[in-house]
């Protein structure tokens, strides 16, 4: 009987741990939330594990606009995929790009992500089109998980060999620069 009351106690008195976005563990993923977040990314209140969405032990604006894209459901799992995948990748061989990626979704709907890539870093990565691009991609949901699955440089050469991965330049010297690109990928495999 003992261990049981104890049991109940235990249970009473221990906080349960907040689900991933539940800032201010109230059970629910709100505004507030991302509110929250947002101030501990920039050293306003002490930032918590509940609000690092990408796992990589910092809070960031990031990791707000995620839990705001779940409190307002418009949580779109392909784009942070993507943007996961994407970290800690050298982009040395694409630095100074600003690239559209057009995604036609198994749905019928399409996903724009705006890419920006300086210092072989990406410094932008956003739901909907950047202006001024320089390259726009295209290519399907199910080529995008293939590749995530795989996470071969030789997957992504084949994608863009097949023509699974379309990509255009923007203006006439990106238009000649991927087109090159092109030429090379199809004849070597680059």
């Amino acid at each position: 009987m003992k261990l049981l009351i104890f049991l109940v106690l235990a249970i009473l008195i221990i906080p349960l741990a907040s689900a991933k976005g539940d800032c201010n563990s109230d059970g629910r993923i709100t505004s507030v939330d991302a509110l929250i977040a947002l101030k501990m990314s920039v050293g306003k209140i002490e930032p918590n594990q509940s609000a690092d969405m990408n796992n990589d032990g910092f809070v960031t604006s990031y990791d707000a606009f995620r839990i705001l894209m779940l409190a307002t459901g418009d949580e779109e799992e392909l784009f942070f995929l993507l943007e996961d995948a994407l970290q800690g990748y050298d982009l040395s061989k694409i630095s100074g790009e600003r690239m559209n990626w057009v995604i036609a979704k198994r749905d019928g709907s399409k996903l724009t992500i705006g890419v920006v890539v300086e210092g072989g870093k990406i410094k932008d990565f956003v739901k909907g089109e950047i202006s001024n691009p320089t390259i726009t991609a295209y290519t399907t949901e199910d080529t995008v998980r293939r590749l995530l699955a795989s996470k071969s440089p030789d997957e992504l050469r084949n994608a863009l060999k097949n023509g699974d991965i379309r990509l255009e330049g923007v203006g006439i010297v990106n238009q000649i620069k991927v087109g090159f690109m092109n030429l090379l990928t199809k004849l070597v495999g680059l």
